[in-house]
């Protein structure tokens, strides 16, 4: 009985007829076909399928992998299999040339077509280079945290095979995204790209490429010097200005031009060649005509007319307009002020010069010459011969009867010369030491807390005390039943002790930084006051939490009225963060005297609160002279024996400038009337300061024009004889900032020689107008 046909033997019946028509359509099809029927369909056929070879279905158009790889196999001989029938060598050479064939036929129609190609990603170091490209950022590394590369099978990494996305990479892809997108710049003008993700970086950069742009034509130079928030900054250094003296010499025949700006060197030339007046540049169209200018003579100018700000404060209120700001150096009046430090005699020369437009009319006044110290009153130089005579016989005196003085304030007696015992115990502090400016104003608790109260003055000046059983925050850190202090700016804060009793005291105590979180510290300092002489026992600055000890002192003499004081001062001006922690306590043996125990309870109950007192003083204030060894001796334990020895040091060491003498400064002046001195332009007055009273000494004048009808002047104190009293000169300007509120503006120009001029007058118009032009052209 014969197999019955199925569907699926007609569909292999048609597949086998389809196929062989399509690869024996040649010349020698019929051979072929033979061969192929004879020696490999009966393993490789639909049906048989042997090795996953199908050639009864295969094509070879569309599968010439398949028929090259039948090649090879036959000619290696492993096909047909050596069991099986094999070709003849005609039949062989048939099949063979007809595959090749084939295949020669089909690489000829495909030449240049790559095949099948993979999609693909970037590999991780195409992407980032293309990107760093785009960029222009050549420190982008956006696939540092992808996976690593595969090699697939081929050894090369950016084989489309083996370069696979998956969920994981994707993410990381879109996070390097978010990375990269951060270094973006969005400027008015679109958008650039930036190595740094910081705004402040962003700026800078904007920065150096204007910077970069003016170096084209701006020269390397030594620069003054300006300070923020305590760091020095240079103002010169890096380049920004103009090489002044390429562009003289380049006008003056002594260099070329080639690298300068043609449209600055016009105007330059214009200005130096002008015939209009000028008061300041006059003066160097007058060296240029005799191409002797240089820029020695216009760079003092120039550090005189302008001055560098804060770049910080501009824009605040009444702060600077640029970093670069205009001064005029314009006054009609000036303070001159000499410190003294000489042993000898010493020589002032007082000098009065012409400022350039003619000495008609320039009278002027020294107004009120004198000498300065502190503690004492101001002696004027007409006094002095006079006074150094009768300071001389009062230390005679004073000398001749140290001990007879001290023995008598050591018994309580007075029967000593009254004047010298007054002199005495001035000195040694026996009265009552002032205690002003007293705070007066309360403050009757906080914001948040009702139970911190105190006194307090300006600008956060106070003396607050915690009468709680707790910890606060104020901002600064205050602790139970604790007091502390806050300074101003301008004024430290005092807490002072005043004696009702003499006793002899054990003193200690502490001080910490309340708030040591942000600020720079405090200055402190631990003194004994008697009368305006004062003993430091410990000073410092405080070192963030840090608390420090004062003390313990023991057997400190003090007299009535006398006082013990702790003074919390604005370390450099700053008194941001300044709230100081106090502890004090002084114990005469029988009493003690706590501050904490004593003002915490109710701080409010007055001021002063019993002995103790809250006041202020400035925070510049010089530090009280310290007594000498022998008379500090002396006040601890009264004895003739240490009179003695007190006797031996005065005579050995006692200047006319001691303050034992300070009683008779103001009885030995002739007059308390300030004394004038008058001088015409151009003039030198000479003033000597005996080397008595010169020693530790300021000297003190102030210049002004004599009549509102003055022209102008210059006005100097100087040490040495000048040789030259010339018309002009730029002189020195010193720029720094004063103690005070930060919405102030602090920054203040002192000048070494301004011009006096009236104010609203032609002469100061004129002048005003000279310093613009200046400014305009350098």
């Amino acid at each position: 009985m014969k197999k019955p046909f199925h569907l699926c033997d007609i569909a292999h019946l048609a597949i086998r007829t389809t196929v062989f028509c399509l690869l024996l359509s040649s010349a020698n099809a019929v051979e072929t076909r033979t061969i192929l029927q004879t020696y490999c369909l009966n393993c490789h056929s639909t049906e048989k399928q042997k090795g996953d070879l199908v050639l009864e279905a295969s094509d070879i158009q569309k599968e010439p992998h398949v028929w090259e790889n039948v090649l090879d196999q036959m000619q290696l001989g492993e096909m047909p299999p050596k069991k099986e029938k094999q070709l003849s060598p005609a039949e062989k050479k048939q099949l063979t040339d007809w595959v090749r064939g084939t295949l020669d036929q089909i690489a000829l129609a495909n030449a240049g077509d790559p095949g099948p190609v993979v999609l693909r990603r970037l590999s991780n170091m195409e992407y980032t280079y293309t990107l760093r490209d785009l960029t222009g950022v050549e420190s982008l590394d956006p696939a540092k945290e992808f996976p690593v590369d595969g090699a697939a099978g081929e050894g090369f990494t950016n084989a489309g095979a083996a370069l696979v996305m998956s969920p994981a990479l994707l993410t990381k892809y879109l996070d390097a995204a978010k990375d990269i997108a951060s270094h973006a710049v969005f400027t008015p003008h679109g958008m650039r790209w930036s190595a740094s993700t910081s705004a402040q970086d962003w700026t800078d950069e904007a920065l150096a490429a204007i910077r970069a742009i003016y170096a084209r034509h701006t020269a390397t130079a030594a620069g003054t010097q300006t300070e923020a928030q305590g760091i020095k900054l240079d103002t010169g250094t890096g380049g920004g200005r103009l090489p002044l003296a390429k562009y003289l010499d380049a006008l003056q025949g002594r260099g070329n031009a080639d690298d300068l700006s043609p449209k600055y060197l016009q105007i330059l030339r214009e200005a130096l060649t002008s015939t209009k007046a000028s008061v300041l540049l006059d003066s160097l169209r007058a060296k240029f005509r005799e191409k002797k200018l240089t820029a020695a003579d216009i760079e003092p100018w120039q550090q005189v007319l302008w001055r560098f700000a804060n770049v910080g404060h501009i824009g605040k209120q009444n702060g600077p307009k640029a970093w670069q700001e205009p001064v005029t150096p314009l006054v009609p009046k000036h303070e001159m002020r000499v410190k003294l430090t000489s042993d000898h005699d010493v020589t002032l020369y007082l000098t009065t010069t012409d400022a350039g437009d003619g000495n008609a009319d320039d009278d002027v006044i020294w107004e009120n010459p004198r000498l300065m110290a502190p503690g004492r009153p101001d002696l004027p130089i007409s006094d002095l011969p006079a006074l150094v005579k009768h300071l001389e016989s009062q230390r005679t005196k004073i000398i001749a009867n140290t001990e007879p003085c001290l023995n008598a304030i050591a018994s309580g007696k007075d029967d000593a010369d009254p004047a010298l015992m007054t002199a005495w115990r001035e000195y040694l502090g026996y009265g009552t030491t002032k205690l002003e400016p007293l705070l007066t104003k309360q403050m009757k608790g906080t914001p948040d807390y009702a139970f911190i109260q105190g006194w307090q003055g300006e600008q956060a000046l106070s003396v607050l005390a915690n009468s709680s059983d707790a910890t606060v925050r104020t901002p600064g850190v205050m602790k139970p039943h604790s007091v502390a202090t806050h300074p101003s700016p301008t004024r430290a804060s005092v807490i002072a002790w005043k004696c009702e009793k003499a006793a002899t005291l054990r003193i200690h105590g502490d001080v910490a930084d309340a708030h040591p979180e942000c600020g720079n510290g405090v200055t402190w300092a631990l003194e004994v006051r008697r009368g305006y002489m004062s003993e430091v026992l410990a000073k410092g600055e405080t070192k963030g939490a840090q608390v420090l000890k004062m003390g313990p002192f023991e057997n400190v003499r003090v007299e009535v009225g006398q006082v013990v004081a702790v003074v919390i001062g604005p370390r450099d001006g700053n008194h941001v963060c300044d709230l100081t922690a106090v502890n004090l306590s002084l114990s005469d043996g029988s009493k003690t005297w706590d501050l904490a125990k004593d003002v915490s309870p109710n701080i409010l109950k007055g001021n002063p609160h019993g002995a103790w007192h809250f006041l202020s003083q400035p925070a510049t204030l010089e530090a009280a002279p310290d007594v000498p060894a022998p008379i500090a001796e002396w006040r601890k334990k009264h004895s003739p024996q240490l009179a003695a020895k007190v006797r031996q040091f005065l005579e050995k060491d006692f200047p006319l400038t001691s303050p034992l003498l300070r009683p008779f400064l103001s009885i030995g002046l002739a007059t308390s009337i300030p004394s004038n001195l008058t001088a015409k332009a151009p003039s030198i007055l000479e003033v000597q300061i005996p080397a008595a009273l010169a020693n530790g000494t300021e000297f003190v004048v102030t210049g002004r024009l004599a009549s509102k009808t003055s022209g102008s002047v210059q006005m100097q104190v100087l040490t040495q004889k000048p040789q030259n009293i010339t018309s002009l000169v730029a002189g020195k300007s010193e720029s720094a900032h004063k103690s005070g509120q930060w919405s102030d503006n602090n920054l203040v120009t002192q000048h070494s020689a301004p011009i006096l001029v009236n104010d609203a007058s032609a002469v100061l118009a004129r002048f005003e107008t000279a310093f613009d032009e200046f400014r305009a052209l350098f």
